[in-house]
């Protein structure tokens, strides 16, 4: 074919094969045009799942007029449960929702209610701080700088993104900004309780109004005690557990007959005790006991010592849950006196002591512990100072004691009239740990004002928390919640 009727077969299309049918050829550019659209849309939804924009734009459920995507929802969903898995030491699985955690509450359940809890609370007082113009203080925002740099630093020495790094543990739709928002409304949401707490505080008047109506929970008793306890192995026959009982009955009215005043109390339990209760007897006189009337667990105890009769040197024998005790009696009163608060860093005598006698383990703990004090005070000494290296140790601070509520070796120490704020000492206890301490303040007010009135402002915190229900009410997209809690 010469070169002349080549072209000209091309233009025409003589001699083609096929008849050319125009109208096909506009169906045939129509479908590729479809087919690559729907290719287009196909790709734009994987990317747009696989980076969470569905959970991040659809609502869970609204607080108010704040409304919780299924992606924040998710975070607190599996904020609560890492937290609870961490905390008790659970193996997850995919059974693990369906497992009783408590009574008839499934770990599923238990996961959705904290979560919706904690998710709630944060996004009411957050918002009722806006309303009222609070903002975050500036250390909050640095803490929180601080957290999102951490959060930077952890992906990228694991060389993923940020958001990569927390959808693996928040679920698809966990980003940034879903962690920033969580850190700002949880920090503007303590700053608002604190300010509402003492803005509900009451005054001396009031708590003394309380005192008056709650004698019974807020005094405090000083008692001896001593337990008989009745063991029997798990699934006994009733036989058996009523026999146990009986004679850790008799032991309790053998001792009691015998108790004739205080100070014979303590001969008579080392007598009656238990070969292990008498071993930690030797070391301690431990049937003294000094406890808030509301924090007694035992019931019976606790009303028995309650009972306005009550009068110093009356004993008796209690039926608890377990045990049977022997209780006398010694006083009751309202704590008035100014409360010490320390702050402490523990010394473990038996840390890596295996090939180390009892004596040279402890000689060690001390020389330990006394080099904290030198190499603190060498440093330039502050309070500041100190709550760091107690945070270090696992240690921190307890404030406004109460007789009879820490270590009976400490109260010498720290209820010392002359004790001032920045004393130090190191005090040696029967538990194998040292604790080196520092003196941080006296209370300005007695303990039992202070009590009271932590004790009246969260219930009245109570109160406002519950009437914020109302304000903010909830609407849940159960659908959407189901997503949530299945996006990992």
């Amino acid at each position: 074919m010469s070169a002349s009727r080549e072209k000209k077969v091309r233009k025409t299309g003589e001699d083609t094969p096929v008849k050319k049918d125009k109208k096909r050829g506009r169906v045939d550019k129509l479908f590729i045009i479809v087919v690559a659209v729907v290719i287009v849309g196909i790709l734009a939804a994987l990317f747009v799942t696989g980076q969470g924009i569905p959970q991040r734009t659809a609502t869970a459920m609204t607080v108010g007029d704040e409304k919780v995507s299924v992606a924040e929802y998710a975070f607190y969903y599996y904020l609560v449960r890492n937290q609870t898995i961490s905390s008790y030491s659970i193996t997850d699985s995919p059974t693990l929702d369906t497992q009783i955690f408590y009574s008839e509450t499934t770990y599923g359940q238990y996961f959705r209610e904290e979560a919706e809890r904690v998710l709630k609370y944060n996004v009411q007082m957050a918002a009722e701080a806006r309303k009222n113009g609070m903002t975050l203080t500036q250390e909050n925002k640095d803490n929180i700088q601080k957290e999102m740099d951490g959060l930077a630093q952890t992906a990228k020495s694991q060389k993923i993104s940020a958001r990569q790094l927390l959808t693996q543990s928040y679920g698809k739709g966990a980003n940034e900004a879903v962690l920033r928002r969580h850190l700002e409304n949880e920090a503007l949401a303590a700053q608002w309780e604190e300010h509402m707490t003492e803005e509900l505080a009451p005054d001396t008047a009031a708590c003394e109004t309380y005192y008056q109506e709650h004698k019974n929970e807020e005094d405090r008793v000083v008692y001896r005690f001593l337990n008989m306890a009745w063991t029997t192995e798990e699934g006994a026959e009733e036989s058996v557990v009523t026999a146990a009982k009986a004679e850790a009955k008799a032991k309790a009215d053998a001792m009691n007959a015998e108790v004739t005043d205080e100070a014979a109390f303590y001969a008579l339990a080392k007598k009656h005790a238990s070969e292990a209760q008498l071993a930690d007897l030797e070391k301690e006189d431990y049937t003294t006991a000094q406890a808030r009337l509301g924090d007694i667990s035992v019931t019976a105890l606790k009303e028995w010592l309650a009972d306005p009769a009550r009068r110093a040197g009356d004993h008796t024998v209690i039926e608890g849950d377990s045990s049977y005790y022997v209780a006398m009696y010694v006083s009751r009163a309202r704590d008035e006196y100014v409360a010490p608060s320390i702050r402490y860093i523990p010394v473990n005598v038996a840390a890596a002591t295996a090939d180390l006698t009892a004596e040279q383990a402890l000689t060690n703990a001390r020389a330990e512990a006394q080099k904290i004090l030198d190499d603190w005070n060498a440093a330039g000494p502050t309070e500041d100072s100190f709550a760091a290296l107690a945070t270090a140790a696992q240690g921190g601070i307890v404030e406004d004691i109460a007789h009879g509520e820490i270590l009976r070796s400490f109260e010498p120490w720290m209820f010392d009239a002359g004790r001032k704020a920045g004393d130090t000492t190191i005090i040696e206890t029967q538990n194998d740990v040292l604790y080196v301490l520092y003196f941080s303040r006296w209370s300005d007010k007695p303990l039992w004002e202070i009590r009271v009135g932590k004790t009246v402002a969260t219930e009245s915190f109570d109160t406002y928390e519950t009437g914020l229900s109302e304000l903010y009410p909830e609407t849940r997209n159960d659908a959407n919640i189901k997503k949530a809690v299945t996006s990992r």
